[in-house]
């Protein structure tokens, strides 16, 4: 089946999912260790990145163009729950059951078959092609700034940590990215049109220093130009666009490293 650009890296992330759930679902009593160890592999470098993806970006996308209510949508959301729970539990125990990584594997492989026949073309049917040009943008540069909190500190040597000329890294969407403990900062190089599909940030502040080009920042619906040597603070929970001048734009997004993500209960519906 041909995937839309904004969902195919996301399905080979689901082939994944499903070879490692079948290895769950074989589990044998003398197989349990391995098979702990492999998904907590998965989950840590690709599954809750994956899902953290799939309801800060996509869905919301989603959400302008098709109900937000939508049952698949719903089911998704609450798969993520369930899963993020077992997922939880295994890291903290030692000793599974192999019946308990049994049904740990057939949650995940039923979650992920129903993404790929059910969600993705509901998804695929809604949205405009031009909006799913900019999600797969968006999912491409998010995807690399989650991934950034999986690299330990030491992978920053001191030939990193040298001043580096931000006007030659070439390419398309992220270029060059460094992170320490406490920073990430991202060069981000985009031809001229949209960049950055609208979305929100619920996680960190962001701060956009201008290199080269020009452009216009959306920001909760107020417009922003972006030259060289301006910066640009967006606050969190803002929701915002980026797009490229006729010169194209390249520019820093630097933030606080992001941390695990955390379940804030809901609020009280009134």
């Amino acid at each position: 089946m041909k995937r839309a650009a904004a969902l195919t890296s996301l399905s080979r992330e689901h082939h994944q999912a499903l070879v490692v759930a079948q290895k769950l679902r074989r589990t044998r009593k003398d197989t349990s260790a391995e098979n702990r160890a492999a998904f907590l592999s998965f989950w840590e470098c690709h599954g809750s990145v994956h899902f953290r993806l799939e309801e800060e970006l996509l869905l919301p996308a989603f959400a302008a163009h098709g109900d937000p209510h939508h049952p698949l949508v719903a089911r998704t959301l609450c798969d993520h729950v369930a899963i993020r729970q077992q997922a939880d539990q295994l890291a903290n125990d030692n000793t599974p059951t192999p019946a308990s990584l049994q049904h740990l594997g057939t949650l995940l492989a039923t979650h992920v078959r129903m993404e790929e026949r059910e969600l993705f073309p509901v998804l695929e049917q809604a949205m405009p092609a031009d909006q799913l040009e900019l999600t797969a943008r968006a999912l491409h540069e998010h995807e690399q700034a989650l991934a950034q909190r999986h690299q330990p500190t030491d992978h920053i040597t001191s030939a990193e940590t040298r001043p580096i000329d931000l006007t030659q890294p070439q390419g398309d969407g992220p270029v060059w990215s460094i992170a320490s403990e406490d920073l990430n900062a991202t060069l981000l190089s985009w031809a001229p049109g949209p960049a950055i599909a609208e979305h929100v940030n619920e996680d960190r502040d962001v701060l956009l220093l201008v290199i080269e080009g020009h452009g216009t920042a959306t920001v909760d619906e107020e417009t922003h130009a972006l030259r060289p040597q301006h910066a640009l603070l967006i606050n969190k929970g803002t929701r915002r666009r980026i797009q490229a001048g006729a010169s194209g734009l390249r520019y820093l997004s630097i933030h606080l490293r992001r941390g695990a993500l955390q379940i804030d209960p809901a609020s009280p519906r009134t």
